[in-house]
Formats: C-alpha cells, sequence, structure tokens
C-alpha cells in the first residue's frame, strides 16, 4: 500500500501543478545588457527536452534587452541560447553569440545556459568572428532535420557579474549522466552521480540532464538511487516527473512497420522471453561494427532470447536499410520507425544510437552495451 500511495501521490502533485500553471500562468523575466555594442536585435532561445526551440524576441529598454518567458516555454526548458539575428536562410548566414565568464580564475563557457526568474547578465564585447564554410543544422516547418554549409557570424561578450550557482554547475558538468568516462567504470560514475545529487539536491540543472539521459542508466535502480536523493519540489518539477512516469512504466510496446511486409507489428511480438531491442540505422557507424557481436548473440543464445531490430532511418534513408539486412543475411526480425522516427526517439528516450535494450517478460527492461564484457556475459547468463 505504500508504493502505491507513494505513486498517487506524485501523480496528484503532478496534475495540481499543471493546473496551478494553466489557471495562474506567469512570465518569468530574464534581461542582459551588453556594453561595447548595440545590436539591432536580440533573440533568446529556449530548447526543451527534444530540443525543440521557442524564439523570443528582446525588447530593448533602460540599456537592456529584456525578455519574458511564459511558464509554458519555461518549466519544459533545458537551457537557453541568445542570437543576434535569426537564421538568413536565402543567403545562408548564421548568427550566435557567445558568453564567456572568469569567476576565481576559472574560465566558465555560457553560451548555453539557465534562467531563474529575474536573472540579469551585465556583458562587455570582446570581438566578433566570420567563419565559411561551416555546417549549420537547421529544423524546417515541417520537422525535418536538414543541414548545409553557412557563413557564421559569431559576437563573443564576457559576463562580469557573479554567476549564479545552476549556471556553473552547468559550465563545469555538461556531461553529467552521460558515463562517457571510458578512464572510470560505470560504477565509479554513478557513485559520482550521486554524490553530485547530494551535494544539489535542489538543481534543476542536474534533474533536467538525468531526464535527458534515463537510458543511460543500466537499470532503473540504478537511476531510482540519483533520482531520491533530490528535494520533492525538484522531484515534482517537470523533470522530475518525467523521471518517475519513467521508471514506473513498464517498456512500452510501439506499432511500427514490419520490414518484410511493410504491415503494422509490435516491436516485441514473443513476451514469453527476454527480448533485445536493438536501436540502430544504416547511417550509423557503430552499429555497423556492432552487426558481428550481435550475430555471435543471435548464434548462441537464439533458444532462450528474442532479438529485433528498430530501424532509426527515415524516408530518404531506410531502402538503404533494407539493402543491409538483406547484404548481411539478418536472421531476427527488423521493425522501421521511418513515419515518425522522433515519436520513437522520444518514446524509448533515445539520444543516440547503438543502443540495445533488454525487456523481460514482466515488461521490466534494462540498457545494455554489448560491446561491453560485462553486459555480454549478462546476456549470456539468461
Amino acid at each position: 500500500m505504500k508504493r502505491i500511495f507513494s505513486i498517487k501521490t506524485v501523480i496528484l502533485a503532478g496534475i495540481l501543478l499543471m493546473n496551478w500553471q494553466v489557471l495562474f500562468p506567469q512570465d518569468r523575466k530574464f534581461s542582459i545588457q551588453l556594453d561595447g555594442i548595440r545590436l539591432d536585435s536580440l533573440y533568446l532561445i529556449a530548447w526543451d527536452h527534444d530540443f525543440q526551440k521557442t524564439i523570443i524576441k528582446g525588447n530593448f529598454s533602460d540599456d537592456r534587452y529584456n525578455f519574458r518567458i511564459p511558464d509554458s516555454t519555461y518549466f519544459p526548458a533545458r537551457f537557453y541560447t541568445l542570437q543576434p539575428k535569426l537564421l538568413d536562410f536565402k543567403n545562408k548566414i548564421a548568427y550566435a553569440l557567445d558568453l564567456y565568464s572568469v569567476q576565481n580564475n576559472d574560465t566558465l563557457y555560457l553560451s548555453q545556459f539557465l534562467i531563474e526568474d529575474n536573472q540579469f547578465f551585465n556583458a562587455k564585447y570582446r570581438g566578433e568572428t566570420v567563419e565559411d564554410s561551416v555546417r549549420v543544422r537547421y529544423t524546417m516547418n515541417n520537422g525535418r532535420d536538414t543541414s548545409f554549409f553557412a557563413t557564421t557570424i559569431d559576437y563573443q561578450f564576457t559576463v562580469y557579474n557573479e554567476i549564479d550557482r545552476e549556471n556553473y554547475l552547468r559550465s563545469k558538468l555538461l556531461s553529467y549522466s552521460w558515463f562517457y568516462d571510458e578512464s572510470k567504470s560505470y560504477e565509479e560514475q554513478l557513485q559520482e552521480h550521486r554524490q553530485l545529487a547530494s551535494e544539489n539536491p535542489d538543481s534543476r540543472f542536474l534533474i533536467s540532464t538525468i531526464a535527458g539521459n534515463v537510458i543511460r542508466y543500466k537499470t532503473k535502480e540504478d537511476l531510482q538511487s540519483v533520482y531520491e536523493l533530490f528535494t520533492d519540489s525538484i522531484k515534482n518539477s517537470f523533470f522530475g516527473l518525467s523521471i518517475r512516469k519513467y521508471l514506473e512504466s513498464p517498456f512500452e510496446n510501439l506499432y511500427l512497420i514490419d520490414g518484410k511486409n511493410e504491415s503494422e507489428a509490435p516491436v516485441i511480438v514473443n513476451r514469453s522471453k527476454p527480448n533485445l531491442v536493438i536501436f540502430s540505422a544504416s547511417w550509423c557507424k557503430p552499429c555497423m561494427e556492432e552487426v558481428p557481436v550481435l550475430k555471435k548473440i543471435h548464434a548462441d543464445l537464439q533458444d532462450k532470447l528474442e532479438m529485433v531490430y528498430v530501424s532509426m532511418d527515415d524516408e530518404r534513408t531506410v531502402a538503404n536499410w533494407k539493402v543491409f539486412m538483406e547484404k548481411e543475411n539478418i536472421e531476427w526480425r527488423s521493425v522501421l520507425g521511418y513515419k515518425d522516427v522522433k515519436k520513437v526517439e522520444k518514446t524509448y528516450h533515445l539520444n543516440g544510437i547503438p543502443q540495445c535494450v533488454l525487456v523481460y517478460p514482466d515488461g521490466k527492461f534494462e540498457n545494455m552495451d554489448v560491446r561491453k564484457k560485462e553486459d555480454l556475459e549478462k546476456l549470456y547468463l539468461l
């Protein structure tokens, strides 16, 4: 009963929080003073959990650019950037604004920053750089990402008022929850994550970063051990509730397109065995490099382990995936996510491939990396 009450309490808190924000919305304020240059315009870009952006144009008054951020943008925002002008798609010119700060002889990179209500930066112009033939990523109106080469104009400023704790943490801990440090074991990095959460239990930065990297934790128990260290207000925040939903949910068995006959089919067909779900794509070099390992796993464990590929190719490259499956003589199933790749990414919290998920018959799951010895050994103990 205690566990049920806990889940209901979290859900109720989330509903109350969201309803309060809907019924009593607020505008959060951010302003920045740029000394040494007067820009014609300045835009604040809010980037959410799915790296979708909201653009807010600044109002210049009292020697400052002032921005008002509605709650509907503020709470889901993972970070913010500034641009002097929006992308000039016709002339292929991209604009950027970089912020730096020096605190106790420590240089902080603040081009991606966090905002608290009534946040103020005072920054001094230090120059600009122009670079040709830079590849720029651009999201079109239909939601599809594209890229092209452009000239970039980068304005650089030094922030000289004191930087708050949250922005200090973001500047120093960009790879928090990524588990990228190959010089340390997973367990060592996990312990570091626990320590940082324990020292900063009210950090919106840490909780938002964890929410974007839940798939990197090997088990939900590992994630839970970090999550529990935050304050109740942080756990009931937008990103805290996102993590809670992930922790309480079984594997979601999406219906995608069958790789052989183009009909709808679930990712997992046979639930009586563990399933190794492999997210891959024809254009992903590391994905191709792990094919021999996957073939050996299939040959050795096919009697007790189901395997299925989930292709992350979109409409432009899905034909290449079909060629790959035939050329490599892949014996396990594949389903195709090309009709809505972003939905697949969001449902399974993907922030990179290759990615493997081991799903048990009861719906519980854990993340695997078949390129690592300890994960392979776990598979072979099934």
